[in-house]
């Protein structure tokens, strides 16, 4: 039996699921031939001696993407555990100094305007039922109307909310304070809020016990009413910004984007099929009535 065969057997009885054992065998078997041309058994200096530029080469030359790199290493490493465990005849594994490729971060996906609105009613039905109905419906109007970040909410004080309705978020990068402009329905979910409030707390948003909201309890509130993440929110009042024709500049500026920076296109802005056929449409109108 070679050791190729053996290390699957071996991950059976580890107990590794059978699509594991599958895909591993698959990915190892390929990079073992193409290091050693067989998966015949070779010395231990071999194993030992492999060239980690010609792996590089192999994936570079085959056009694997970061994730099908990353799979072939971890297949190869853990070949190579078998090795040193259960054969012993070599004790150090060359694949575990091997780079994984970073995997490209999905964009954090934004929902619907139906979606949306949606999220927005639940919120304020919520307002009377419960005891933390009217600061979560104020929290959620925010992170609804405008992409700010959930650690800007978290940090804003009573003070920051302004007599004019404007919250004034305190720059960590070092910058001047950036003023957002409350909307009508901003200020009206934000004054009742306040109205629950007997104490004299200096953070806006609270927990029962009077402290500043942990970002878990931020994060549950979210999940709560949208079933997303802080950053997914984020995404889709940057999104519903745009689709209603608010410039980028301006989106970057309410959102707290470097303007030199295209980090909003690139991670946060998703320009659906309705953007899109608006922008055809228009660009249409404007061909024919040129004619």
């Amino acid at each position: 039996m070679t050791y190729f065969d053996g290390w699957i057997v071996w991950m059976g009885r580890a107990k590794k699921s059978k699509n594991t054992i599958l895909s591993y065998a698959k990915d190892t078997e390929q990079l073992l031939i193409h290091l050693f041309g067989t998966l015949e058994n070779q010395m231990p200096g071999a194993y030992v001696s492999v060239d980690s530029d010609k792996c590089y080469e192999y994936f570079d030359g085959n056009g694997l993407s970061p994730a099908s790199v990353g799979r072939k290493i971890s297949a190869m490493r853990s070949f190579y555990t078998y090795l040193i465990k259960e054969k012993k005849i070599i004790n150090s594994n060359p694949f575990d100094g091997m780079v994984r490729p970073a995997l490209p971060k999905p964009k954090p996906k934004a929902l619907s305007e139906e979606r949306t609105l949606e999220i927005m009613a639940k919120a304020y039905e919520a307002k009377y039922s419960g005891r933390n109905g009217m600061r979560d419906h104020a929290l959620m109007t925010i992170f609804m109307t405008v992409p700010v970040r959930k650690s800007e909410v978290q940090n804003l004080r009573r003070a920051d909310y302004t007599e004019d309705g404007v919250l004034v978020i305190d720059e960590a990068k070092g910058n001047e304070n950036r003023e957002i402009p409350c909307t009508a329905e901003m200020i009206e979910a934000i004054d009742e809020y306040l109205e629950t409030r007997t104490d004299d707390y200096e953070w806006l948003f609270v927990s029962e016990r009077g402290n500043r909201m942990s970002a878990h309890a931020i994060d549950n509130v979210i999940h709560k009413y949208a079933g997303i993440n802080p950053h997914a929110l984020r995404s889709t009042s940057a999104t519903n910004l745009f689709r209603h024709d608010i410039p980028i500049a301006t989106i970057k500026e309410i959102g707290g984007w470097d303007q030199g920076s295209n980090t909003f296109e690139r991670t946060y802005l998703r320009i659906d099929n309705k953007v899109k056929r608006k922008a055809i449409e228009e660009s249409m109108k404007k061909l024919r009535g040129g004619k």
